[in-house]
């Protein structure tokens, strides 16, 4: 028997993983300078109109991950 995941559990979704990483680094502007693509891009995935490429995914998870420390100081 397979088991679904209900929404609760599900991973976050490409918009809040990037709204995170802007938040962390700085801003938009910011974020979309580190991962070497438009502000309009940025804002289009943000506004959930698309998903970005995973490199693009993966590098925000990366930033993430370098700043998790800093927002706790």
């Amino acid at each position: 028997m397979i088991q679904q995941h209900s929404p609760q559990h599900r991973l976050p979704d490409h918009a809040a993983t990037l709204e995170r990483a802007a938040i962390l680094v700085g801003g938009y502007a910011e974020l979309a300078s580190r991962l070497k693509v438009s502000a309009r891009q940025l804002e289009y995935w943000i506004g959930e109109m698309g998903t970005p490429p995973h490199t693009v995914f993966f590098a925000a998870i990366g930033l993430i991950i370098e700043n998790a420390g800093a927002s706790r100081t």
